[in-house]
C-alpha cells in the first residue's frame, strides 16, 4: 500500500496513482480537476474538484448524480444501482457499477465545504474499503 498526499486530498492506493491536474470551466464555474490513479492490478481512483464560485446546498444532490452518470458514460461502465448515502458523515451519493468483463466497482460522491467535490472509486470489496478507509480530506 501506498500513501498519496496531494491536491486536498490523502488516500492508501495498492501502488503509486499517477497524478493529473486539469483546470477546466463549465457554464459559470471554474475549477480545477486533481485525479490520482492506479490501473494495475485494478482500477483505484480519487478524484477532487475545486469549484469557484461554491456550489450552492440546493445543488449539491444533483451536482453528485450528474457525477456518477458523468463517471459512467466516460468510464465505459454501466451503473447497476444508485443510491443516497453518507461518506464520512457528509451527504453522499453511491453508485454500483460493473465493468465490460463484468467486474463491479464502488464508487462514492460527495462535497466537503461547499467548493470541494470528491470521487472515489475502486473494485467492490475490500479494494474500495481499504480506499474509503483511508480516504482523509484536507484543507
Amino acid at each position: 500500500m501506498t500513501t498519496y498526499t496531494a491536491g486536498h486530498f490523502s488516500a492508501k492506493f495498492l501502488s503509486t496513482p499517477v497524478e493529473t491536474q486539469i483546470p477546466s470551466t463549465f457554464a459559470n464555474y471554474r475549477f480545477i480537476l486533481h485525479l490520482a490513479i492506479v490501473r494495475t492490478p485494478n482500477v483505484e481512483a480519487v478524484e477532487e474538484e475545486d469549484y469557484t464560485p461554491s456550489i450552492p446546498a440546493s445543488a449539491m444532490d444533483g451536482a453528485l448524480r450528474e457525477t456518477l452518470a458523468s463517471f459512467g458514460a466516460s468510464s465505459g461502465m454501466t451503473l447497476v444501482a444508485q443510491s443516497v448515502t453518507t461518506f464520512q458523515g457528509q451527504g453522499a451519493r453511491h453508485g454500483t457499477f460493473s465493468s465490460t468483463t463484468g467486474q463491479q466497482f464502488d464508487v462514492v460522491a460527495f462535497f466537503l465545504g461547499d467548493n470541494r467535490e470528491y470521487l472515489l472509486v475502486a473494485p467492490s470489496g475490500s479494494t474500495y474499503d481499504d480506499l474509503a478507509t483511508s480516504f482523509t480530506g484536507l484543507p
